[in-house]
């Protein structure tokens, strides 16, 4: 073979693997473009920290976050006290539900429902110290101004510690306002 026919041989290879990689290159940068992003217009994450006076069952007070900014906060959990149990640990836990509305400094609403689980953590079973461990999920209906026919969901986290009456909010999720 000589040297020409050689480097030709050459050339249709390349050209047959230059063939065979571009449409393969193609086809993968339109499949990533099929991806729809449409149900993620809207979609925005929530934080709130606050603090006010109260218990697990009862509390209201004030808070900071995203998107919410400053608001105030009422946090209430009624107990279902045919579910009370043992903690593991000497104190005791309960299910239950209840809400948590947050309101801006404009009077924008943002209304919560939430379950979850009311624990005294005390070993000593008389401390004063509870918890509630829970899920909410946006009430659409309930909420208002930029968060009137919102959809979400996260965790909630309402605490009381001892016989003080500081009560801590945290909470942290994810929620899809209309725009």
């Amino acid at each position: 073979m000589s040297m020409k026919t050689a480097l030709v041989a050459l050339a249709n290879r390349k050209s047959i693997i230059a063939g065979i990689l571009v449409p393969l290159i193609c086809v993968a940068a339109a499949a990533s473009t099929l991806i729809d992003t449409e149900p993620l217009e809207g979609l925005v994450r929530i934080q709130v920290e606050g603090t006010g006076t109260g218990s697990t069952n009862a509390s209201s007070g004030v808070g900071k976050g995203h998107p919410t900014g400053i608001v105030t906060y009422t946090a209430s959990f009624k107990n279902a006290n045919d579910s009370l149990t043992s903690n593991g640990i000497g104190g005791q836990c309960i299910r239950g539900a209840g809400t948590v509305t947050l309101t801006t400094k404009n009077g924008t609403v943002l209304s919560l429902e939430q379950a979850g689980l009311n624990c005294n953590p005390d070993a000593g079973g008389g401390g004063s110290d509870a918890v509630v461990n829970g899920a909410f999920v946006v009430n659409p209906t309930l909420s208002t101004g930029r968060y009137a026919g919102a959809t979400g969901a996260g965790s909630v986290v309402t605490g009381q510690v001892g016989a003080t009456g500081q009560a801590f909010l945290t909470i942290d999720g994810t929620i899809k306002l209309i725009e």
